[in-house]
């Protein structure tokens, strides 16, 4: 088709002509390496996934992911440059090389006969399909570049149509829902991390002393760990999609057909606000689950949305507490941080720098001292996020309030392989992986107010801290937490009540399949 184009459009435009073809060689090779690209650190492929990460990627992230994966040659960024550059290398000496003997070529009828056949035979084949392994014994054929670009574009249209979905069952719940509060004044605060590895938690028995702020509120009483919380995805927007609406991953319920349960707080007259620290920073491009923050949603769900840019998590103290200083009777508050998103050495301020390579004692033959240093950096950036929580806590410790954090998913940096962020599972290695991408930490903190009042949610908590949990479920919580009545309340899915269920934990860990936790990690 391409070729054809461009013989047609010659006879009028020669420019447009090699517009067209220059064009098409850059889009062929771009593709081309971006799947080689997502195959050896993802283990993925383009698709719409991969589509919808791109679009709601904005200029911060996009500019930590370039330094992270391209420009820092721990995760083979330099060899795809090089990839790229050899592919138009050879893209341009062929041009110059039909240009130099296109006569020669053209003069015999034998030559003619060959290229064409050649051209019918190889070159489509050559252009369009690609071959990719994926470290196993076998070699796998993967789908050719042109058709998985096409399918994935078709397959981002249906994902608007899951959209859409959601948008109409937030209208539905506006219009039939019949939702009360059994409080009269109430702070609840959901608290999102970022790539919180919960092995680095020294709350949970890592080495260094990245939790301080969080083991002296367990300490006090105030604070309880839950031990056994997963999340069955690696990416944040899935994980933000299914932690904030009220479907059962592990049972097949999709996120777009469930409520929304921000949206349940307000209809139950808690006012609701909204610090979401990875939310369009450049007003320029989408954010993760964007579908929150179109103006459908946002008028029926929210109360007022912080809209500041902040370098650092901490920033968003000072306008929190002024917030909680002036809260109405009933309030809930989302805060989004960026936590430990690569990279890691922009995520703690200079200052506040605790940990250097000195303090990795580790020996694994990997870990040079480079990596060593990456892996303080990721420590020191979990230490912010502990002091982070310590104030949110401090704002709220005189008043009726209770706090829930839980991380959106888990990371690498070089904890059992040499390989660092979020790359593709090692068969050899499942449970290690798992522990790593999918263990979440979660903590619950209650103010003395909030424990003297709800004494039974108190000892529940108590009760339920080691059960066994799967973040998409945690929305049932925080109605428990909140006292809303609603008939989308399910008590077999609240970790706090005594009708909870524990069910199948699923995990997406390879090629789309959803992998059973449990079995991976030798729980019974």
């Amino acid at each position: 088709i391409v070729v054809f184009l461009v013989h047609a459009v010659r006879r009028f435009s020669p420019v447009a002509a090699i517009s067209i073809k220059t064009l098409w060689y850059v889009c062929i090779t771009v593709a081309v390496v971006v799947r080689r690209f997502l195959m050896i650190n993802f283990n993925s492929d383009l698709n719409a996934e991969t589509l919808s990460l791109i679009h709601e990627t904005n200029r911060v992230e996009s500019a930590g992911f370039i330094k992270t994966y391209v420009l820092d040659n721990q995760c083979g960024g330099v060899k795809f440059i090089v990839m790229a550059v050899l592919l138009a290398v050879i893209v341009a000496a062929m041009e110059w090389v039909w240009k130099r003997y296109k006569a020669w070529f053209v003069a015999s009828k034998y030559v003619r006969a060959a290229c064409t056949a050649i051209f019918l035979l190889f070159i489509p084949l050559g252009i369009t399909s690609y071959i990719l392994y994926d470290y196993s014994p076998n070699w796998h054929i993967r789908e050719n570049t042109i058709h998985t670009v096409i399918r994935a574009s078709q397959t981002l249209g249906k994902e608007k149509q899951l959209s859409s979905r959601f948008y109409t069952i937030i209208d539905e719940v506006d219009k039939d829902t019949a939702v009360s509060c059994s409080d009269d004044s109430l702070v609840v605060v959901f608290v999102v991390g970022e790539s919180f590895i919960k092995s680095h938690a020294s709350v949970y028995g890592y080495g260094l002393p990245t939790t301080p702020r969080i083991e002296a509120e367990k300490e006090q009483g105030s604070l309880v760990e839950f031990s056994d919380v997963i999340t069955p995805f690696s990416g944040t927007s899935p994980c933000m999609k299914n932690m904030l609406s009220l479907n059962n991953f592990n049972i097949g319920e999709k996120w777009y057909d469930a409520a929304f349960w921000p949206q349940l707080f307000r209809k139950a007259g808690y006012e609701t606000y909204v610090y979401d620290l990875q939310r369009n920073v450049d007003k320029a491009s989408n954010n993760s689950f964007y579908e929150m923050y179109k103006p459908c949603v946002v008028e029926k769900c929210y109360s007022r949305i912080f809209d500041s840019y902040c370098s650092y998590d901490y920033k968003v103290i000072n306008p929190f507490a002024q917030d909680m200083q002036q809260m109405p009777r009933l309030t809930f508050a989302f805060l989004h941080l960026r936590g430990q998103h690569f990279p890691y050495d922009t995520k703690c301020p200079p200052e506040e720098t605790v940990f250097s390579a000195s303090d990795i004692k580790r020996s694994e033959p990997w870990l040079t001292q480079e990596k060593k240093e990456y892996i303080a950096a990721y420590d020191n950036a979990l230490r912010h996020t502990d002091r982070v929580l310590g104030e949110v806590c401090d704002i709220l410790r005189e008043k009726n309030a209770v706090v829930v954090f839980v991380s959106d998913h888990g990371e690498e940096v070089y904890d059992y392989r040499d390989r660092s962020n979020r790359p593709p599972m090692d068969e050899s290695k499942k449970a290690e992986y798992a522990h790593c991408l999918h263990d979440v930490p979660c903590f619950v903190w209650m103010s003395d107010k909030y424990k003297n009042s709800h004494p039974d949610i108190a000892e529940a908590v108590n009760q339920a801290k080691d059960r066994p949990y799967s973040h998409d479920r945690i929305g049932q919580m925080m109605l428990h937490f909140a006292g809303i009545s609603t008939q989308h309340y399910r008590a077999a899915d609240d970790v706090l009540s005594q009708q909870y269920s524990s069910v199948k934990r699923y995990i997406s860990c390879k090629d789309d399949f959803d992998c059973d936790y449990d079995e991976i990690v030798g729980n019974n």
